[in-house]
Formats: C-alpha cells, sequence, structure tokens
C-alpha cells in the first residue's frame, strides 16, 4: 500500500493525547498517537532516566502533560485492560518494549486522580488493519474517515517527541525512537504486523 493512501487523511492533532487503537471512539476528537497514550510516555521516561513508575508519572505531572488514557466496551468489569498496550505491560510487558509489568488498573487509576481524559472504544480490533508511522509535524491521521472508507489503520505519531521532550528534560530524538520502538512491539504483539507505512516529514 502507498504512503500517499494515507496522507489524504492527514489533519491538524488537537493539543494531548491518543491510543494508536484503529477502533471506534467517543470523543472523536483528533489527538496525536501513542501506544496507550501517556503510558508510552510513561514507560519512555522510565527507560531514557532509568526512574521508577512514580517519579515518571511525577515528571510527567509537573511538566503539565495531560493524563490521557481510554477504555472499551469488550471489558466491563475491568475497563482499564481495553487498553491492549496496558494489558501488554500488566501481562507481558517485553512485548511491548515496556521496561517493567505494571497492573493497568493501577495505571488508569493514577490517570483518572490526575484528571485525565478517558477516551472510550468499542467493539473489537478490526481485521486486516494497516500500521502507520507518522513523521509529519502537527498532523495525524483521520482514524475515523479511513474506518469509514474501509482502512482500519494503527497509528503512531512520534513527531510528538519535539513537543514533550523539552518539558521533560529528555533528548527529543532518543524519545521518539523510544516511542517507535514501542509502536513497531505493540502492533506485532496485537496484531502480528510487521511492517508499517511510513509518513514521511
Amino acid at each position: 500500500m502507498k504512503t500517499s493512501m494515507f496522507e489524504q487523511y492527514l489533519v491538524p492533532a488537537a493539543g494531548g493525547l491518543m491510543c494508536i487503537d484503529d477502533r471506534k471512539r467517543k470523543p472523536t476528537v483528533r489527538r496525536p498517537h501513542l501506544p496507550g497514550a501517556v503510558y508510552a510516555l510513561v514507560d519512555a521516561l522510565k527507560a531514557i532516566l532509568m526512574i521508577d513508575e512514580e517519579a515518571a508519572w511525577e515528571a510527567i505531572e509537573r511538566a503539565g502533560i495531560r493524563l490521557d488514557v481510554h477504555v472499551d466496551d469488550e471489558h466491563p468489569g475491568a475497563p482499564w485492560l481495553g487498553c491492549g498496550y496496558a494489558k501488554q505491560v500488566q501481562e507481558n510487558p517485553a512485548a511491548v518494549s515496556a521496561p517493567q509489568a505494571v497492573p493497568a488498573e493501577v495505571r488508569f487509576q493514577f490517570a483518572k486522580d490526575g484528571d485525565g481524559r478517558v477516551t472510550k472504544y468499542f467493539g473489537p480490533h478490526n481485521k486486516h488493519c494497516k500500521a502507520v508511522l507518522n513523521l509529519r509535524k502537527g498532523m495525524t491521521i483521520d482514524q475515523m474517515q479511513a474506518l469509514a472508507d474501509g482502512h482500519p489503520v494503527f497509528v503512531c505519531d512520534p513527531w510528538i517527541a519535539k513537543e514533550l521532550a523539552p518539558k521533560l528534560g529528555v533528548d527529543a530524538e532518543r524519545l521518539a525512537a523510544e516511542f517507535e520502538r514501542q509502536f513497531r512491539a505493540t502492533v506485532f504483539a496485537l496484531a502480528g504486523i510487521t511492517k508499517l507505512i511510513v509518513i514521511d516529514e
């Protein structure tokens, strides 16, 4: 599939973070996508700075970054397991390149206690998904339009590292590399995807 096919779905990204998830969601706002939304940032900071879970959350809160997370309607008794990245971090962190196992419920509650925004996804993951690594700064993929057109897609926007890194005192290139590594591991773990479609700067 040609990169240009997904370039038609590029739209300006709103503030905050959103998961890479391919499913229908509410709200439909289009934010930069990372695995598990803020969870990817937590794990990236732990890996880069060699700090623990609590210190990573505290650094993110001090930086004024919203603690965006998500749930789904497939896990009514444990909505925090609606995030495939969070579930993998809980059960098999190495599969998504996370530094250690952390209960998904603990992370979800931490985000909620910090006034994080919660997006809700609906139904199972789509079959025959693609995975797009979008490097176009300030833009993201309109997943809902792509889905409506029959092109379900996981999306990661590692360019957001350039905006987040100065607030956190870390190197932007290293942070972006962590996000890409997490994304590659996550789409393989969740959907068996081995090849990414890259939209260049």
